[in-house]
């Protein structure tokens, strides 16, 4: 039996509570950015966290997760072959646990896959594999912050903001994404090839990822509580769409 004395016990109900503080309710879509181990001991373990959300947004709600199984990919070195049911994500334990879930939907995308549980799950996770850019307007990305939905960060900061690379993709697709990639996607039992623009290591434009907490905090998009030994933030999706393109357009302005 695990050992958890000097760990703080973290209930699904504790969680529930500490949401609720946030401001997420019935109803509404977000997107759980997560470190299970942040919260100390939890009770039912990633399970417990899954449920949770959904508890809280409900019937009427959708719970999403990042699935990501992004590389350093290339025309020359593309993602390996994409099975939505079979290709794991490397984002955590929570999402791992959570895309399994029989009622999950996961979005067709070699790279920046979400899942999603709840009422708008098929709107959300439909023609990912078609979008122009992984987390653009298009993408399940750009569908939550247009949905005016959420970001929630458990106890990772704010440095795994995946939705801040949609204003990225909207500014500077050109000098943030590869060329057009040829990508091997199974959808509905059969392999298809999409070619798609992927993220490159390239220079991303003005602050890194941590620093925008404290902007964000500072623009009125951000809400912090914590749980166990965990902060957990709840983030404005449509507000960090607002902030980065700011942003980067500032910096693409110096550049000329």
């Amino acid at each position: 039996m695990e050992q958890h004395t000097e760990r703080p016990v973290v209930t699904r109900s504790m969680i529930e509570t500490g949401l609720r503080e946030l401001g997420l309710k019935e109803g509404d879509i977000v997107i759980a950015h997560s470190s299970l181990k942040s919260f100390g001991y939890v009770e039912g373990g990633a399970d417990s966290v899954i449920d949770a959300i959904i508890n809280v947004v409900g019937s009427s709600g959708t719970a999403c997760v990042p699935t990501l199984t992004y590389g350093n990919y290339s025309p020359e070195n593309p993602p390996p072959p994409f099975d939505p049911n079979k290709t794991p994500c490397i984002v955590g334990t929570i999402p791992e646990v959570f895309r399994k879930r029989h009622e999950a939907f996961r979005s067709l995308h070699p790279t920046h896959s979400i899942a999603c549980i709840g009422a708008k799950a098929k709107e959300l996770t439909k023609g990912h594999e078609y979008s122009e850019t992984p987390c653009g307007p298009k993408s399940p990305w750009g569908k939550i912050a247009d949905h005016c939905g959420y970001v929630l960060m458990i106890g990772c900061g704010t440095a795994p903001l995946t939705m801040s690379h949609g204003a990225e993709e909207v500014v500077h697709y050109k000098t943030r994404c590869t060329p057009p990639t040829l990508c091997k996607i199974l959808k509905d039992g059969k392999w298809i090839e999409v070619s798609l623009r992927l993220h490159g290591p390239y220079e991303r434009p003005g602050p890194g990822r941590i620093e925008m907490e404290a902007m964000l905090e500072s623009e009125g998009y951000l809400r912090r509580t914590k749980v166990g030994k965990s902060v957990l933030l709840l983030i404005d999706a449509r507000g960090v769409w607002k902030l980065m393109t700011e942003i980067c357009r500032r910096y693409e302005s110096k550049q000329v």
